[in-house]
């Protein structure tokens, strides 16, 4: 749950960002603000949520040095449950409050008695977590400002922006190895059985495409994955970018490749035929990889380009 203080008001935001419950304190003075609507979107647990809210409201008008007053027969009920955070109540609610217990006070006889109607007393008003003293008060389950409905709209659609963007950024990745593979399949018997142990420039070339293609395989499911971070004792998800050190590195070997690589010449299967060593495999793999090296650089900026733009927006 995500807890938000506003200047008059404090809401209760579920992970989709949906308001769940909320209490409203407009203020009267600069140090004097009046609590008139507490309400909550959801039957179950409400009342749950509702105290969580009004323990939180009171830590702030501790911190803020502010002084309450009551419109709101739900929270009037609340402090007299808690007499331990009637501290930041004004005056005159307290004033309000000593004539009410003194009104529950004179309808009991000893001190058992007193004990027994008040819990029985606290467990009917506070049951069910609702807030039931005027109609305004029920009209406000489940309502949200403008403000509050146009936050919940844009943070869905930046959410949904991230998606994509993950998803795109994993596909150019995608379409970086298949440029590199539909060259490299084709010259898997460039320098003869490639299951012979003794073809040195074979297991050299075979060895540089696997690590490529695992290394390509590792940063796939980099990308799509998101880190947990822990948000008001809630463990939420956030894209923050991943695929940046990929992106990085297919446009340096593609920078690379178009020094080392004359495209002229550049798969001439009869250059090295009878030429049999490691660096022969290592060269095969640079060119494989240098064929298509301008469209994988065009590939690799534009995924490049969607990862800070995630990592921006962070969602």
């Amino acid at each position: 749950m995500d807890c938000t203080i506003y200047n008059s008001k404090i809401v209760l935001q579920d992970e989709d960002g949906q308001i769940i419950a909320g209490i409203e304190f407009p203020r009267v003075k600069s140090n004097v603000c009046k609590i008139n609507k507490v309400y909550s979107a959801k039957e179950k647990n409400g009342k749950d949520y509702i105290d969580t809210l009004m323990r939180k409201a009171v830590r702030h008008f501790r911190s803020q040095r502010i002084e309450v007053l009551l419109d709101n027969n739900y929270a009037k009920r609340w402090f007299e449950a808690h007499p331990e955070m009637q501290d930041v109540l004004a005056a005159q609610a307290l004033n309000n409050g000593a004539s009410n217990n003194a009104k529950i006070t004179n309808k009991n006889t000893t001190k058992n008695k007193k004990k027994t109607k008040y819990v029985t007393r606290h467990k009917r008003k506070f049951g069910n977590g609702s807030n039931d003293d005027n109609s305004d008060n029920n009209r406000g389950f489940g309502l949200k400002s403008l403000e509050e409905n146009a936050g919940k709209t844009a943070n869905v659609g930046l959410k949904l922006v991230c998606r994509v963007l993950q998803l795109l950024s994993a596909a150019a990745l995608v379409g970086v190895c298949i440029l590199f593979s539909y060259v490299a399949v084709g010259k898997i018997t460039y320098f003869g059985d490639p299951l012979d142990p003794n073809n040195k420039s074979s297991v050299a070339f075979l060895s540089a495409c696997g690590l490529f293609l695992v290394f390509c395989l590792i940063e796939f499911n980099w990308i799509l994955s998101r880190p947990r971070f822990a948000n008001n004792g809630r463990v939420v998800r956030l894209d923050v970018g991943r695929g940046v050190f990929v992106f990085i590195v297919f446009i340096l070997m593609a920078f690379t490749s178009s020094f080392i690589v004359d495209k002229s010449v550049l798969l001439d299967q009869s250059a090295n035929m009878n030429v049999k060593s490691i660096k022969d495999g290592v060269v095969l793999f640079i060119k494989c990889y240098g064929v298509n090296s301008d469209n994988i650089t065009k590939i690799s900026v534009v995924g490049l380009i969607m990862c800070v733009i995630r990592r921006f927006i962070g969602r």
